[in-house]
């Protein structure tokens, strides 16, 4: 789309689907759809301040060094996978092959290459996330998978460091691909499996905030350091964090889900 209308143009088609969601969200869900109707009754809950709120979080963190270690799984997973890559794979091509790929037969703009790239890979993510996360429940537990998928994540990362064919880098994005989804899954449920009961939302929503801030990081990071370093080195970069990810891995519970 922004090789053919423009970046702007594909902006703003982007924000009138975006507000085309808001409205069906908004109409349509259970936990809207009762505002949007007029209905405001709702139950009441205890109110919490915000300092209780991070007392009672932090305090929780300390007990369970587990939680710590699975949110620093996820911000690693998160800042290289959907902040680095996302921000950089169009510039990658760029850089390898000019304005210009070659894909099978066809040639395509950067942006245009660059768009498939990443729509495959949150395909193969979205696949791999369920099969990963049932293998996980039923057969492995959590531990095997986390560290396969970080093993994945370093191998996928030398790859793009050092392709220098359409295909290689397919491949390399295709393993990040398949790392990134197996690690949401399998990190999600350890959590869920090692927070108590009555704390779930809480401790669910510090681990969203860790993966926004490491998906937020990537794309600032990763710029800044292309100012003095090349792109190669900012993927070889996101595979050290990944082997120290896989440091992290050996303080988790290997023990399978009861």
């Amino acid at each position: 789309m922004v090789d053919s209308i423009g970046f702007r143009s594909a902006m703003l088609a982007c924000a009138g689907l975006t507000a085309i969601g808001l409205a069906v969200a908004a109409v349509s869900l259970p936990e809207t759809a009762q505002f949007a109707n007029g209905n405001t009754q709702r139950e009441p809950r205890p109110a919490l301040s915000l300092r209780e709120s991070s007392r009672r979080i932090g305090g929780l963190l300390r007990e369970n060094h587990s939680l710590v270690t699975v949110s620093g799984l996820l911000l690693i997973t998160q800042f290289a996978g959907e902040g680095v890559v996302l921000s950089t794979i169009s510039l990658l091509l760029q850089q390898r092959f000019g304005p210009t790929v070659a894909l099978g037969g066809l040639a395509l703009g950067v942006a245009s290459a660059g768009g498939i790239l990443l729509a495959l890979r949150s395909l193969l993510a979205g696949a791999a996330g369920p099969l990963v996360g049932h293998l996980s429940d039923t057969r492995t537990g959590r531990w095997p998978m986390i560290v396969t998928s970080l093993v994945v994540g370093v191998t996928g990362f030398g790859l793009l460091s050092y392709a220098t064919s359409p295909y290689a880098i397919l491949l390399g994005l295709v393993l990040g691909a398949v790392s990134g989804g197996a690690a949401l899954a399998t990190l999600a449920a350890q959590m869920g499996d090692l927070t108590p009961p009555g704390r779930e939302g809480a401790v669910m929503g510090a681990y969203a905030t860790v993966g926004d801030v490491g998906s937020m990081a990537g794309p600032f990071l990763a710029f800044a350091l292309l100012s003095v370093v090349d792109l190669r080195w900012v993927y070889l970069l996101c595979a050290l964090a990944f082997l120290i990810g896989l440091g992290l891995a050996w303080r988790m519970p290997r023990g399978q889900k009861q």
